[in-house]
């Protein structure tokens, strides 16, 4: 089982153990069956528009008085292409749709499906279109263990709490720093020097964004892969009015061409060896800001930016990274493997005195690719 299915289970099990619904949960004994579509799509809504910002669940397999009954002889059950589907075929505002998936449990030799549905910023979600009892433009949400009836719509005082949200009127400086770095054609060059490059958001000119020449001797080896191995050190200040919510090394690789911020360092001990990678987590604003300094108009960084990406991997969050460790640490082999496949590669690049961390770190990257292509398939 890995950290991401544990914590699922142990998290819907006090759910369960809890005796009720809530806000962001709720229970059913069976799947909803084809002539209850319409119950399935409503449900799914309310969940997505939680007042707690909360990803929701929909338990499947668990009776009225919370006895778990399993789902495993259901002949109704739906897989996450299934609900994907479903829901692509819904014409919802704005073409939003909620995220969902189905993930599956085992409680007391018990099969449990859960629909999961992630938390999102556009919300609320509604429709612009009826489809069968659920009506649009109406905005269903869920208070307590209730949701909002699907004949009206909900309080006004919930309906504002959403749109907050939507807007990011609710969040702090650093959340809302990373949503404007999302908006790069709404920021403004200021005040240049030779050594100092400023940007203002465009909206809200507290937030601001400085790049400072530094001095810096260190070499990394995605400097050493470029066509150009020309690079140097810049320091990243993000910043809300005097206060600054991060600050980060940055380098200009290929003779200028590219620019990213330094990728994360991790790292785990297998036996006498210290296995080392470069990182990025997508959801952490430093990935926001990786996204922000790429040309996506000029294709002068293209290239530049695939080699950069040949050894940094790219996790969805912390407990993916740390599942990876899990399967390199128990999977070594499948490790050494590739790292000899690699070691072995007519006209492979050469980086001086640094070709073991190297070749370490595309090993890494292969095995990640292959997971993640598996992963993708199996969904």
């Amino acid at each position: 089982m890995t950290i991401t299915e544990e914590k699922l289970s142990n998290e819907i099990l006090t759910l369960i153990e809890s005796g009720r619904e809530g806000s962001y949960w709720d229970f059913k004994q069976q799947w909803y069956a084809e002539n209850k579509s319409s119950d399935l799509l409503y449900d799914i809504i309310c969940m997505a528009n939680n007042l707690e910002n909360h990803d929701a669940y929909i338990i499947i397999g668990v009776r009225d008085d919370y006895t778990i009954c399993g789902v495993n002889n259901d002949l109704n059950r739906k897989t996450t292409q299934n609900l994907t589907d479903f829901l692509r075929d819904k014409k919802f505002a704005g073409g939003f749709r909620p995220n969902v998936e189905v993930r599956h449990i085992a409680i007391r030799e018990n099969e449990l499906d859960i629909i999961r549905i992630e938390k999102g910023e556009f919300v609320p979600h509604y429709l612009e279109e009826r489809y069968k009892e659920v009506s649009p433009y109406h905005i269903y949400t869920r208070v307590q263990d209730s949701n909002t009836p699907k004949n009206k719509s909900a309080d006004l005082i919930h309906v504002e709490m959403l749109w907050k949200r939507h807007f990011h009127l609710l969040d702090s400086p650093l959340q809302k720093m990373k949503y404007f770095l999302h908006q790069k054609e709404n920021w403004v060059y200021s005040e240049s020097t030779e050594t100092e490059t400023k940007r203002y958001f465009k909206y809200a000119p507290e937030y601001t964004i400085k790049i400072q020449n530094i001095d810096g001797d260190v070499i990394e080896t995605y400097m050493l892969t470029q066509l150009n191995k020309h690079s140097s050190w810049h320091k990243i200040s993000l910043c809300y009015h005097q206060t600054i919510l991060l600050i980060s090394n940055s380098v200009l690789l290929d003779g200028g061409k590219f620019m990213t911020v330094e990728p994360d360092l991790g790292g785990f001990n297998y036996k006498s060896k210290r296995i080392y990678y470069y990182y990025f987590r997508k959801d952490s604003i430093k990935f926001a800001l990786y996204k922000f300094l790429i040309h996506d108009k000029d294709s002068r960084d293209y290239y530049a930016n695939q080699f950069f990406l040949e050894e940094v991997l790219l996790f969805k969050n912390e407990e993916e990274r740390l599942e990876f460790e899990i399967y390199i640490y128990t999977h070594f082999d499948e490790y050494e493997k590739n790292l000899l496949s690699i070691k072995n590669t007519p006209n492979r690049k050469i980086i001086p005195q640094m070709q073991d961390e190297y070749d370490s770190r595309l090993a890494l990257k292969k095995i990640q690719t292959e997971l993640t292509l598996l992963k993708s398939n199996k969904n």
